[in-house]
């Protein structure tokens, strides 16, 4: 594992960021023209297309009563309450209303643990443990 990685390399991080000077590098980042380039190129990519497209018929799907909304749920994995849905499927045209709710925290471990679980052979859920 990175430093990056680990429990202390993360907590730095997050100590940085939301520290003044983080807040203010994070900011500056964000109006630079080189983020502003790759969130174009991001959208502008078959795969940003369609995760844009998918995204909007959940957006439209709850508008029109067809999928209620996430925070009226609770989370399928933990016992709290819901904010966002998961398309646990991907985001093929297919699979663009299979979605589940999930709080968060859930939200990102599930996006994230295919990348711990490559690095860790002893893989246990921290959520959950």
């Amino acid at each position: 594992l990175f430093y990056a990685q680990t429990k202390q390399g993360k907590a730095t991080k997050r100590r940085y960021a939301q520290s003044n000077k983080g807040k203010i590098a994070n900011k500056r980042y964000a109006q630079s023209e080189k983020n502003k380039a790759v969130h174009n190129r991001y959208e502008q990519s078959d795969k940003g297309k369609i995760a844009i497209a998918t995204r909007s018929a959940v957006r439209y799907a709850i508008c029109i009563g067809q999928l209620p909304r996430p925070d009226t749920l609770q989370c399928h994995y933990c016992p709290t309450q819901a904010e966002e849905y998961h398309h646990h499927k991907g985001y093929s045209f297919k699979h663009r209303l299979n979605v589940i709710p999930v709080c968060t925290k859930c939200h990102h471990f599930h996006n994230h643990s295919n990348l711990v679980m490559k690095q860790v052979s002893n893989f246990a859920n921290p959520i959950f443990s």
